[in-house]
């Protein structure tokens, strides 16, 4: 029952479809059969995108980072075995039976078409009565939350180069800069055996010191189309497209001062509009999923195999100053269990093979630097887009990241290794935020001090430096929605100190100490509520989760 919640006008719909089409059996029975199976995978999609995002695909394909146009037979593959699940083809196949049979062994089909043309619209007659009592928390927001649709469109290109200039001179900068963005990594993931996060373990690979793990850290989304902008631009979630287009990417930074750079994942960019955004980004060589001509491993890349070998060896044939920014996808779920690299440890459930192959693949990147004579003096950088669930041995996905900031999807793993060129006040200022509240907003920053750059055109961060102490009343606005990703549901979360409000439809806004499982309701007067408050994208994130069916 707990599968069929508000799922049953649907289901009683196509139903009666499949009563209609029916009739056509004794006189046309191949178009009879196409219609049937048309309307058994359309119910199928239909109860899926009912089970995760609450609306009919109707409503939320236009949402979806990956147009029809865009999938490839194995991006479809991959969302087919990762949102479907076995009860959903069960209820679809039975009430296209049902209606199929009913039709069939019906006496009088007039009187049954009439009986089973009504029940469907009392049915959607009484959801919409039970819709029209919202409870006392939503009637007293209502005035409060009237913000429009925010929803501006999808990434696209945009010319940043007069937005910055460089402001020092270049002599102390570190010989070799490395970005490894994990897809959906978590402060709390743990390396392939069990034994030590996995935050641990690379440091100990890494056979060098040097490192700050940030402890507390906050990622702006749990969307990887509006965290990654968010890390690579500085742009808040919560800020506008305007500024998300005129803030430099850090690349572009590293562009003027005289970097060779390099843009090395295993995802395909052909979704969200990655492609057009990145073209801005000035990389001198873009690699992605779609250059290997490999099999896809989940929705959106191919083994990560092939990135941590092309960015190594970019690393090993460099002579200058080098700028690298890997995006390795091993643990984005449903997790690749099976790679050209060895799984290191002896991890059998699926997150813990994903871990493996990360560790085996940073164990690779580690090498490449040490062996080139780089790794001394190389500033690494390792940030999640955002957590995820711990899904464990689950092959299709449970429940929906995009509908909560719960259970380790706001606290991204996050950790720097600072070069040997860096300096000691720079080095004090890193250590001394590894307790404080950091965000996925504050890489951009810290880089634009660390190559001396100056934002133009009166552009600031809404990040700050990790290179300086962290101001104590800082507050992080994570949400899944904004000007640049459209979604039919919200969630967000507003963090400062060690606490964080989230939201979503489910509980509305609770106040948890950070990684408590329990917190208190939070209303319309707490400070952290009304905080949100104060920026139209979060007014309509708590729009739709308090306001919205």
């Amino acid at each position: 029952m707990a599968l069929l919640g508000k799922h049953y006008p649907y289901i009683f719909l196509y139903g009666w479809l499949a009563f209609l089409s029916a009739v056509t059996w004794e006189t046309r029975k191949l178009l009879a059969r196409a219609l049937l199976v048309g309307l058994f995978v359309a119910l199928v999609i239909d109860l899926t995108s009912l089970r995760y995002f609450r609306q009919p695909y109707v409503e939320i394909h236009r949402y979806l980072p990956v147009s029809a146009n865009d999938a490839t037979l194995e991006i479809l593959l991959g969302y087919a075995t990762s949102y479907i699940a076995f009860g959903v083809v069960l209820l679809a196949a039975a009430a296209i039976a049902a209606g199929f049979f009913l039709s069939r062994m019906s006496e009088n089909r007039a009187r049954t078409f009439i009986v089973l043309a009504i029940l469907p619209c009392l049915v959607f007659l009484g959801s919409a009565m039970l819709s029209l009592f919202p409870d006392a928390e939503a009637e007293r927001l209502a005035g409060m939350l009237d913000e429009p649709e925010v929803y501006a469109g999808p990434l696209r290109y945009s010319d940043r180069s007069a937005n910055f200039t460089t402001d020092a001179a270049d002599d102390d900068l570190p010989q070799t800069i490395v970005v490894v963005l994990l897809e959906s990594a978590s402060a709390d993931t743990r390396e392939s055996g069990g034994n030590k996060l996995l935050s641990e373990w690379l440091i100990e690979r890494s056979g060098t010191n040097g490192w700050v793990n940030f402890a507390n850290a906050i990622t702006t989304s749990n969307a990887t189309d509006i965290a990654i902008p968010s890390l690579l631009t500085g742009t808040g979630a919560h800020e506008s497209m305007d500024k998300l287009h005129s803030l430099p990417f850090i690349s572009e930074m590293a562009v003027a001062r005289g970097y060779e750079t390099h843009l090395v994942t295993s995802s395909t960019l052909d979704w969200g509009g990655f492609r057009e955004f990145f073209e801005a980004a000035r990389y001198d060589e873009t690699i992605s999923g779609d250059d290997f001509n490999r099999p896809y491993v989940n929705d959106v890349a191919v083994d990560d195999a092939v990135a941590y070998a092309a960015a190594a060896e970019r690393i090993e044939q460099a002579d200058g100053k080098l700028f690298v920014t890997l995006y390795p996808q091993a643990l984005h779920w449903p997790f690749q269990t099976e790679s050209e690299l060895p799984v290191t440890g002896q991890a059998i459930d699926r997150i813990g093979r994903a871990a493996g192959i990360t560790q085996s693949g940073m164990t690779q990147l580690f090498a490449a630097l040490r062996d080139s004579g780089r790794l001394e003096d190389t500033l690494i950088v390792i940030v999640g887009d955002h957590g995820e669930f711990d899904y464990s041995s689950a092959l299709r996905m449970p429940k929906m990241r995009l509908d909560t900031f719960d259970e380790g999807i706001l606290s991204p793993i996050f950790m720097v290794r600072a070069p040997g060129s860096m300096d000691r006040l720079q080095k004090d200022g890193l250590r001394s935020n590894s307790d404080r509240l950091v965000a996925s907003t504050d890489l951009a920053p810290t880089m634009a001090e660390l190559l001396g750059i100056r934002l133009e055109r009166g552009l600031t961060y809404d990040g700050h430096s990790l290179l300086r102490p962290m101001p104590a009343d800082r507050i992080v606005y994570s949400t899944s929605v904004n000007e640049w990703r459209g979604w039919p549901t919200a969630a967000l979360a507003v963090s400062q100190g060690d606490k964080s409000m989230v939201c979503n439809a489910k509980l509305k806004c609770m106040v948890k100490a950070r990684g408590a499982v329990d917190g208190t309701q939070a209303g319309s007067g707490h400070p952290l509520f009304a905080a949100a408050l104060d920026h139209a994208v979060m007014r309509y994130g708590l729009r739709r989760i308090y306001l919205s069916d």
